[in-house]
């Protein structure tokens, strides 16, 4: 979780997994398509992958077929499978192999049963780092999928490797540049570097951001956290007014404006 404590009253956009964020409701009316056709071919064929490589292994029972095994294991999210164990016990086992083979193979050698298709660690370092390596080859397949940039960007500040996530997040917002997902991490992330300025040109840059109130909202607190005096309060009355938004959607925008009229004195019009 990135920290806010000196964020002080603005209403920063939190950053969240894809599936957190959309468990959240915070993609609503934008509609996107979190599972494209596309997407599942990509599954079809790292499935087709993992046991094309398990066969080979099965046969070679060398150093180099177990790690193209633990490697499309990984992605796959076979971890568990008895011959990935047995192939990462023989990379482990080589005084020869790199060490960044046999780092991927104690991760798995010291993993516990998977869960819904994730890898349990003691280490939340560990953790993080299999699921790093899960989306560095799928952006291999897809380099240039907005969102999968975006959460591995947020793998990365976890890591506390923001040069990395930072390029992440310019490629995606270079991809997509109007995404709500896309834009409300990426001003979290420049809020947290103490960058909101930069923060504020990005979400300027994007079309979306005075008719959406998720955006709408970030922008607002970036505002504040910059020390501007707010621009956008004309849109922010605009879309607080109109009936095509739920409550739930303007929630963050109104509590945004409430933030501005107590910044202003007007505490009656706060509340």
């Amino acid at each position: 979780m990135i920290p806010s404590d000196d964020i002080k009253r603005q209403v920063i956009p939190r950053w969240r997994t894809i599936r957190a964020t959309k468990g959240a409701g915070e993609f609503g009316s934008a509609r996107l398509q979190l599972e494209s056709d596309a997407d599942r071919s990509v599954s079809v064929r790292i499935a087709e992958e993992f046991g094309s490589r398990v066969e080979e292994w099965r046969e070679a029972r060398d150093v180099s077929a177990a790690e193209e095994l633990i490697a499309i294991a990984i992605v796959s999210g076979q971890t568990s499978h008895p011959d990935v164990t047995t192939a990462a016990e023989l990379i482990l086992a080589d005084r020869e192999v790199l060490s960044g083979s046999k780092e991927l193979a104690s991760l798995i050698t010291t993993a516990g049963p998977q869960n819904d298709g994730e890898v349990p660690l003691a280490s939340e370092t560990a953790r993080i780092r299999i699921e790093l390596a899960r989306r560095k080859r799928l952006l291999e397949l897809y380099p240039r999928d907005a969102l999968l940039l975006t959460e591995t960007a947020l793998l990365y500040t976890n890591l506390g490797m923001t040069g990395r996530a930072s390029q992440l997040l310019r490629s995606a917002f270079g991809v997509a540049p109007n995404n709500r997902y896309v834009l409300r991490s990426l001003t979290r992330f420049l809020v947290h570097a103490k960058r909101p300025e930069m923060a504020l040109d990005f979400l300027s840059k994007s079309d979306a951001w005075q008719a959406d109130p998720w955006l709408l909202a970030a922008f607002v607190a970036a505002e504040g956290v910059a020390g501007r005096t707010t621009r956008a309060w004309r849109q922010t009355k605009r879309l607080l007014a109109e009936e095509r938004f739920s409550d739930f959607e303007l929630a963050e925008l109104r509590a945004a404006a409430g933030t501005l009229h107590l910044e202003a004195g007007s505490h009656r019009l706060a509340r």
